[in-house]
């Protein structure tokens, strides 16, 4: 008993409010409530409807519509993913794998390579542009700043 005096006057100290709040049950039934309760059964029953068996052939044939439309769509795909490879390219997977990158490199033209560079500082903005970067941070020597042969010599070491 001393136990429940201990949490009573704990809970007054802590939260008086709830202190205060009655312990009865919330949801009651007034007493007698079921016994005078006027119940009447329906009268009739419902009638009885029977489904049609017509309508799960429907439901076969949507689904083998959309089955249909997802396999062929998928296929479409599967076969347009491997066409721009070629197309875009000019070789397919096994040739490009092989490929000797520093040989094909050397094969292009000096025009093309400037033309790339040209495109990718358009696109990469004017404060992002090769000509911006330093090469030594103590001269402040820019890419623009240094010479072919010494790219060369650079290149040879």
């Amino acid at each position: 008993m001393e136990n429940k005096k201990d949490i009573a006057q704990e809970l007054e100290e802590i939260a008086p409010l709830l202190n205060r709040i009655s312990k009865k049950p919330v949801q009651t039934v007034p007493a007698g409530y079921f016994e005078h309760l006027n119940f009447q059964k329906p009268g009739t029953a419902a009638p009885v409807v029977s489904m049609k068996k017509a309508a799960s052939w429907y439901r076969w044939a949507a689904a083998a519509v959309v089955t249909g439309i997802l396999v062929l769509g998928g296929l479409q795909l599967m076969n347009a993913s491997q066409k721009p490879l070629e197309s875009e390219v000019g070789m397919n997977y096994a040739e490009l794998t092989s490929l000797n990158v520093t040989d094909w490199v050397q094969q292009m033209p000096n025009e093309s390579i400037d033309e790339y560079l040209q495109s990718a500082n358009a696109l990469a903005g004017s404060e992002n542009s090769l000509h911006h970067y330093t090469v030594d941070g103590v001269t402040g020597t820019t890419v623009t700043g240094i010479s072919d042969e010494e790219l060369q010599l650079y290149l040879n070491d």
